[in-house]
């Protein structure tokens, strides 16, 4: 018998249904625990290395001569940062470039290929190719370049307008950084409103007012009050220059060294912007199962977000189990999709 062309549609949708319903329902159910296994409770600690809060420094723009210092700064006070980098300040570089990243101190992230103001009623705002040679043709310059995937945006002029932020979610952008000042949640609502995912908040190093004490205590908030500070940095050098915010080397060494001092004490963890997003995203998007077979801990975390990679989102959360023997909570740092098993003698 022969099927008409309006079942045989039916059929393939009704197959395509199937499938992609096999698909959901298998996603988080390829990791299996043995029957004769014990259940341990667990919790993910909100912050790496279980501190206290968050401390993220981004330089913007990306004119080498800043980033030079900024390097020798992070290297000397062993903390990271990042900068965010438009290409047209970076290409006419991008040999030192190369030689700063190779250190391992920054990270160079997206801040637009032609630092173009975004802000709603430009007429950039309403010209969609526009928007996507300066947010995504500099993504893949960078990603070409430099070999790194990018995951984060920085607004160049601290301005985005509404198909920007289209075209950030689109095109696997998780968080932007704006302009308004203030602290951000260690667990930011996917939103663009300010302290949401596309609209993290900052201070700026050099705002009216700021001087070092003002800085330090911004620090020391984001540990008492358990928060996510980013730090908006622009030049760094010697000698005032007359621009935007620039910083002397002398007072961004008394700043990193007292930031220093608190990651000594565990209760502040320095991310570059990156790595934060990816610790916080894989945290409030994850299953953990961990359990006990014979003298063998096993732990394993599982991503609930179907667009969120085991490649990119591949930063170790940190993992507290209460253990039979223990009575209080034993952290261990897990790669998401990479089960870790450890020998307790």
């Amino acid at each position: 018998m022969r099927l008409s062309y309006k079942v045989y549609l039916f059929l393939a949708s009704i197959v395509l249904l199937s499938v992609l319903a096999s698909c959901n329902r298998n996603y988080n159910d390829h990791y299996k625990i043995p029957d004769d296994a014990v259940i341990l409770e667990t919790q993910v600690a909100e912050v790496y290395g279980n501190a206290d809060g968050i401390v993220t420094l981004i330089s913007d723009d990306g004119f080498y001569e800043s980033g030079v210092y900024f390097n020798d700064l992070l290297g000397k006070y062993r903390l990271k940062g990042t900068v965010a980098g438009s290409v047209c300040f970076v290409d006419p570089d991008i040999g030192g470039w190369n030689q700063i990243l190779a250190d391992g101190n920054i990270e160079l992230v997206n801040h637009s290929y032609g630092h173009k103001k975004m802000a709603q009623g430009t007429p950039i705002s309403n010209n969609y190719f526009s928007l996507m040679h300066q947010i995504v043709d500099s993504d893949k310059y960078f990603e070409r370049k430099f070999g790194t995937e990018q995951i984060v945006f920085v607004w160049p002029e601290n301005a985005m307008c509404e198909k920007g932020y289209s075209i950030l979610k689109d095109n696997g952008f998780w968080a932007s950084r704006s302009d308004v000042r203030g602290f951000n949640s260690l667990s930011p609502e996917d939103g663009r409103e300010p302290g949401e995912w596309y609209g993290l908040c900052l201070y700026g190093i050099k705002d009216d007012g700021v001087d070092a004490s003002v800085r330090n205590v911004w620090i020391d908030t984001a540990a008492e009050e358990k928060t996510w500070l980013i730090e908006m940095w622009h030049w760094i050098l010697p000698e005032d220059n007359g621009l935007f915010q620039t910083m002397l080397v002398d007072e961004a060494a008394e700043h990193m060294a007292y930031i220093e001092s608190k990651v000594n004490e565990g209760v502040i963890w320095n991310a570059d912007f990156t790595d934060a997003v990816k610790y916080i995203r894989e945290k409030q998007n994850c299953n953990v199962y961990s359990f006990m077979t014979g003298n063998q801990l096993h732990i394993y975390v599982e991503l609930t977000n179907r667009d969120m990679s085991y490649d990119t989102f591949n930063h170790p959360l940190t993992i507290g189990v209460i253990l039979p023997s223990e009575k209080e909570t034993v952290y261990y740092d897990v790669i998401p999709g990479e089960e870790l098993v450890v020998n307790l003698d």
